[in-house]
């Protein structure tokens, strides 16, 4: 299912610490039989000028970690235990899993 959510982060340190509204729409997630859930993101970048499938995958997670990591920390957030993280490359068809 599709799962808006907003949340906020500390930016910052110490006494100088403030926060970061981070809001989102997440594109799917489903909770598998261990009742944990697996986190799907949608991506349509041109990742063409890469030499191969798993070059792709690592320039798709290395753009893409620190979102999907704020979506499964907002997942968490809500009591939902996010086991894997997937981004699904359409303009490939390939997928690249990573926790």
């Amino acid at each position: 299912k599709e799962k808006p959510i907003v949340f906020s982060i500390p930016v910052g340190e110490g006494n100088d610490t403030d926060f970061a509204l981070v809001q989102g729409v997440i594109d799917a997630y489903f909770i598998d039989n261990d009742g944990q859930a697996v986190l799907i993101d949608y991506k349509t970048d041109n990742l063409s000028k890469f030499p191969d499938d798993n070059a792709k995958k690592e320039e798709a997670v290395r753009r893409h970690k620190v979102q999907l990591d704020l979506y499964a920390a907002a997942l968490e957030s809500s009591g939902i235990k996010v086991k894997k993280k997937v981004l699904y490359l359409l303009r490939h068809n390939i997928s690249a899993e990573f926790n």
